[in-house]
């Protein structure tokens, strides 16, 4: 009976993690108590988990993401690289080695977001199809995760295991050897394997049609004659009925990550807009905004 309430409640967890209409945090927090309530895990051990040196470890991790991503240096970095960056291969080895790096502190999935806006833009400016670096940077991270001890949890759970089974765990750069091996002949390969990636995929000319990245992210800029200047970001925002976010805003070539949200707008002003694709759709249309595509027209 304990079995089957235990695999129900693990079916029930996983369909509302993919139904994805409530928070994954949300989603946790109902699963602990239904568990508790069904009488899985005993009241004393509900919250355990929490003194775990992996849970710790990793929100240590999120917090770090968090951090560098709203400081804005990556973009500022990147700024300068792009526009000596024109090919595929150039592009690929320094974003891939980036992330790799910074995978190997900081949660991949936190790296990724950092540097999905940068990809498009050199996408863009080399008129190549952004899952030529898009598919390179996701094995990046991964690579890079295996350098450290923290760089991924399974390194953190085998760490524990040896500690229990020899009494000494294993130190933040016992895995460099092997890991950082492993992440140069992968960066050397992608540098040229991505040829083997389909090619011709590039986006469409409207926000909606555009393959499904472009739900997450998009570039616009400000232009003279629009309605939106003067206003405050989060008046932006809620012409989308906030179902959008500014994300970064570039204005005298300075880079900002997360603006605030009483900061107001001006003709000139660069936006890296996150959103569902009706919203950013609403947000372009009501704003009068330039899409930064080879077009340059607002969307209709």
């Amino acid at each position: 009976k304990q079995q089957i309430l235990a695999l129900g409640t693990i079916i029930a967890m996983m369909a509302l993690f993919a139904w994805g209409r409530l928070r994954y945090d949300l989603v946790a927090i109902v699963s602990l108590i239904a568990a508790y309530v069904v009488g899985i895990v005993p009241a004393e051990k509900a919250f355990a988990g929490f003194s775990s040196d992996i849970v710790i470890i990793v929100a240590s991790a999120l917090i770090l993401s968090a951090a560098v991503s709203r400081s804005g240096i990556v973009e500022l970095a990147m700024s300068y690289a792009r526009f000596a960056l024109s090919k595929p291969p150039a592009q690929i080895v320094t974003l891939t080695s980036c992330i790799a790096a910074l995978s190997a502190f900081v949660k991949n999935i936190g790296t990724l977001a950092m540097f999905l806006p940068i990809a498009f833009k050199f996408a863009r400016r080399s008129e190549t199809s952004p899952s030529v670096l898009l598919t390179p940077m996701s094995f990046a991270s991964l690579l890079g995760g295996l350098i450290t001890l923290v760089g991924t949890s399974p390194n953190i759970i085998v760490s524990q295991a040896r500690e229990k089974l020899l009494g000494k765990p294993f130190q933040m750069f016992d895995f460099a050897p092997v890991g950082i091996g492993l992440t140069v002949a992968g960066i050397a390969f992608l540098a040229f394997g991505y040829h083997l990636l389909p090619a011709g995929r590039r986006g469409a000319a409207s926000i909606e049609a555009a393959f499904n990245l472009d739900a997450y992210a998009t570039e616009v800029t400000v232009p003279e004659n629009s309605p939106v200047i003067g206003q405050s970001i989060a008046d932006l925002e809620k012409h989308a009925e906030d179902g959008i976010d500014v994300a970064v805003l570039i204005r005298g070539g300075l880079h900002k990550s997360k603006p605030g949200k009483a900061m107001n707008i001006r003709a000139g002003d660069m936006l890296i807009l996150h959103g569902e694709p009706a919203a950013l759709e609403r947000a372009v249309a009501v704003g009068k905004l330039l899409l930064a595509r080879e077009d340059k027209t607002p969307a209709k």
